[in-house]
């Protein structure tokens, strides 16, 4: 087995495109950080909040994709996580409604679902424009790209951790009669 560390800079192997279609056996990778930093945060709280378990996957997914320089599937990936992410917490906010909102559309859980928190819905639009950016064949923000659709998806996994920090702080600590 030849292993290489870019594909195209095997420079001992001549016609290498050719070479590792015809040999499956030959394995090539691009070097990078297994996890992404701003994830930290929520790898730390996971087991206390078991709604970031799926987006952790799935943006962890995303980022190797995009590291891979697999662009047109990572922005998708990371709209799939985005989708995760306040599915599983509207989940977790109301488990009574747990079919209905996982086959609901993710504009509708963010509306009807979410309704309560004002900042969460105002971010989680405007991720879910970009990722659907990432998505669909039509652009709507052409100033905008894959960057940003990574900031506003942890801008609200921000939120979403800001909230529940705040409603612990307040369940352990209620103010005195």
């Amino acid at each position: 087995m030849i292993v290489c560390e870019y594909a195209t800079t095997c420079h001992d192997i001549p016609n290498v495109e050719e070479y590792l279609y015809q040999n499956p056996s030959v394995y090539f990778y691009l070097p990078f950080k297994k996890q992404p930093e701003e994830l930290t945060p929520y790898l730390q709280v996971a087991e206390q909040r078991p709604f970031y378990k799926s987006f952790l996957k799935i943006y962890s997914q995303s980022y190797s994709a995009e590291n891979y320089k697999l662009f047109e599937i990572a922005g998708m990936g990371f709209r799939k996580a985005l989708e995760f992410l306040l599915k599983d917490y509207a989940i977790y906010l109301m488990p009574e409604q747990e079919e209905a909102i996982i086959k609901a559309a993710l504009g509708n859980v963010i509306n009807i679902n979410l309704k309560n928190f004002p900042t969460l819905v105002e971010l989680a639009k405007r991720a879910t424009w970009l990722g659907n950016d990432e998505t669909h064949y039509l652009r709507r923000w052409e100033d905008k790209d894959i960057s940003d659709l990574k900031r506003l998806i942890i801008l609200t996994a921000h939120t979403i951790e800001q909230t529940e920090m705040i409603k612990q702080y307040l369940d352990e600590m209620p103010a005195p009669k």
